[in-house]
């Protein structure tokens, strides 16, 4: 009897990175809810997705504020001294592109550092806004800051968080008077929910015929 030898077929390589290729070009997006911190000695941001807000992303903002411990009244008036600026331009600062907001507080908006006769509008800097603002003297708010839950005990920190900013855009942060620049790239966050379309209205049903 004749015993026959199966011969092992073999798949080129441009066939199989053809197919792969023809499949991740049907395959759905996954979408990574992303983060991103970065810490100098004086300033540190951070970004992450709002855990209150289905696809917004957030930042927090921490700067120090004093090298000793200080009485809650102190903190709160040092804080009311302070003023931090961002922008979204390497050389942002530089030219004048940035935004700023003093004596923080919650819901005050960021602005242009000074009024021109011609403002230049900058979309992603337009609608950057405080929604929290905390020292270790005050209590966790409701969407619980992460930079607030380790903060050095030898000295006074504040930290800000910040809303209004687009996803995967770098922020650089300052503030006057300190050397540190920190930069953080805005998280990508999943839309959890998509808001089904209205109902088409029906068209009206005709009239007697005369």
């Amino acid at each position: 009897m004749r015993i026959l030898k199966r011969t092992p077929i073999t798949v080129p390589a441009m066939v199989v990175a053809l197919a792969v290729a023809a499949w991740l070009s049907f395959a759905p997006p996954v979408f990574v809810a992303s983060a991103q911190e970065e810490a100098g000695q004086n300033l540190e941001c951070s970004s992450y997705c709002s855990s209150t807000r289905p696809g917004t992303p957030v930042m927090e903002v921490k700067w120090r504020v004093a090298d000793q411990v200080l009485p809650a009244a102190e903190i709160r008036a040092r804080v009311r001294q302070q003023k931090l600026e961002a922008t979204v331009y390497s050389d942002g600062f530089e030219r004048g592109l940035y935004v700023a907001v003093e004596a923080p507080q919650a819901k005050e908006a960021f602005r242009a550092p000074a009024p021109t006769a011609r403002p230049r509008l900058i979309p992603a800097l337009s609608r950057l806004v405080l929604t929290d603002v905390a020292t270790r003297q005050d209590r966790q708010p409701r969407e619980h800051l992460r930079l607030l839950e380790a903060l050095p005990p030898q000295a006074e920190w504040v930290v800000v968080r910040i809303e209004g900013v687009e996803s995967g855009m770098d922020y650089t942060y300052r503030v006057p008077g300190q050397t540190d620049r920190v930069t953080c790239r805005a998280a990508v966050c999943p839309v959890d929910s998509i808001r089904a379309a209205p109902p088409k209205p029906k068209p009206p049903k005709p009239g007697p015929q005369k």
